[in-house]
Order: C-alpha cells, then structure tokens, then sequence
C-alpha cells in the first residue's frame, strides 16, 4: 500500500506541474517558458499488459513536445529496473516524440541506487533515469500563496534538517493565506510528515492559543491523576483506578473553579466505568462550565 508520503509528493506536483520545471527543468534540458500539462499515467505499449506510472506529464516548448514519467521511490526496488524503461517507451510511443524518465526520492541511499544506468538488452544501451533528491529540492523560507505546494514540499523534504525553523515558519504563514479545506488538506500532509520537534513548531505558529490550552490540560490532568493515584493505589488495582480517577477529576475541577453541584457530585462519584471518568477528566481540562462535563 501506497505511503502518506508517496501519495503527498504525487499529490503536489500533480497540483502545481509547473515545479517540475524548477526541479528539474536543467537536467532534463527544459526551459522556464514551457507549457507542462498534466496527463493521464497509464502507459499503453503494443503488449496486453497497463502499467501505471505515478505521474506522466506533457511538456510543451519551442522544441516540440517531450513527456515526462515521474515515479516517486521510497525505497529501493528491483523490478523497476524492468518497469522504468517500459513507462519512457510506452510514452515515446502515445506521443510519438521524445520522452524521459525523472525518479523523486528523498533519501539519499535510494537517490544513490536509482540513478543507475539501467541495461535495456541492446548491446552499447543503458537507460539512466534522472533523479532529484532531496538536496534538490530548494529550501522554501518565504510564504508562497500562489504555490503553496513548492512550500510543503519543502516542508516535507527539510523540515527536519538543522535550521529548518525558517521552512516551518514559511510554511505557517502560507497556509494562514489559503482558503480553509486546502489549508487543513496540507497542514495535514506536512504534520504527519514532520518530526515530533517541527510539529510543535508548526501548531505553535498556527494555533498558539489552542496549543496553550492543550498543555495547560495535560498539566492539570498530569496533576489530578497523580493526586488520584496516590491515593487510590492501595484499594486494589480496578477498585483503586476508580477511586484515582474520581480523584484526578474532582482535583481538575477544583482547579479549574468548576463546582459541582450535589448531584453533579454524587453522579461523579457513583461512576464505575473507567472510559466514562476518562472522557470526563479530558472534558474538564477544558470545560468553561460544569455543564460542558457531561454533555
């Protein structure tokens, strides 16, 4: 099964062809000016058998017109040594002019192993795809609304690397100016792409009054349930989880100033069911009323 990475790379560049020639218009001997299109990636050649490429797109200049096949790797893979040459002679075929093979992956190890010249099986011709890795793909430290595909990319390729504070920060600031569902569609793929460190980076530009609720919660609850635990421990292991789960819920809500009322109290403490007290403890963390608790 496809990753969430493949399937983010694939995604932006299908959405912004235009950055295939930024990163790699000069090796495949491409110009600024050209018209990139995307179409669609099923390689027909005079066998019975539809392989699918991951990207195919059209580029149009003064040249002529030229295909390209983008294949995103992850992960070194033998059979693609048979597969590459088949997409570029499929596609040399369906537009009868020139075509090309470009491989995206980010790991250097598997950059190094699929720029290798491939044997076709005529002797004196190799097949050598051309590769971008990640030291290709240009650091992004300033907000970009029209492409905001080219900041999540990078994003994804260095948000991790040493320094990568300025990348996030554009990478906030660029998705603060697009409309809601496209922003949570690639604040989404760059989170789960990030590490734990550029993640917390990344919400405390977007969401630094949310964030600031967040961890004020984990505190609170952090403190009641240790309160709790402390006092529940030697009442016997389910009956002594109860009693420092009402503990922990009782400490929050006193912190928090919420009072109960009595029969708020005698409901909190009748509950013998762990994933009911934990839903409760959660809600209290936050709640700005003692109504919000049970709803």
């Amino acid at each position: 099964m496809p990753s969430l990475l493949h399937e983010a790379l694939i995604l932006l560049l299908a959405r912004a062809p235009r950055l295939i020639l930024e990163l790699l218009g000069p090796a495949l001997g491409l110009t600024p000016d050209a018209e990139v299109v995307v179409c669609d990636p099923v390689t027909h050649a005079p066998v019975p058998t539809e392989r699918r490429a991951d990207l195919v797109f059209e580029v149009r200049a003064r040249a002529g017109l030229r295909a390209v096949v983008v294949e995103v790797q992850l992960a070194p893979d033998p059979d693609k040594v048979d597969v590459w040459p088949y997409y570029v002679m499929g596609e040399r075929l369906r537009h009868h002019g020139p075509a090309s093979l470009a491989v995206i992956a980010p790991d250097p190890a598997v950059a190094a192993w699929a720029a290798r010249p491939i044997a076709t099986g005529q002797p004196g011709c190799t097949f050598t795809p051309v590769v971008l890795g990640r030291s290709g793909i240009p650091w992004v430290t300033a907000p970009d609304k029209e492409t905001p595909e080219r900041v999540v990319l990078s994003a994804i390729a260095h948000g991790d690397e040493p320094g990568a504070e300025q990348v996030i920060a554009a990478l906030a600031a660029t998705l603060a100016s697009l409309d809601e569902d496209l922003r949570a569609q690639y604040y989404w793929i760059a989170y789960e792409c990030l590490g734990e460190a550029m993640r917390r980076k990344l919400e405390e530009l977007m969401f630094p009054e949310w964030l600031e609720q967040t961890t004020k919660a984990r505190e609170l609850i952090a403190k009641g349930e240790a309160r709790g635990e402390a006092r529940g421990e030697a009442r016997g292991e389910t009956r002594g989880r109860i009693a420092a789960k009402l503990e922990a819920l009782l400490a929050i809500c006193e912190t928090r100033g919420l009072v109960l009322r009595d029969a708020d109290r005698d409901r909190v403490l009748a509950c013998t069911d762990l994933p009911t007290l934990d839903s409760w403890i959660r809600r209290a963390a936050r709640a700005a009323a003692v109504a919000e608790l049970f709803d």
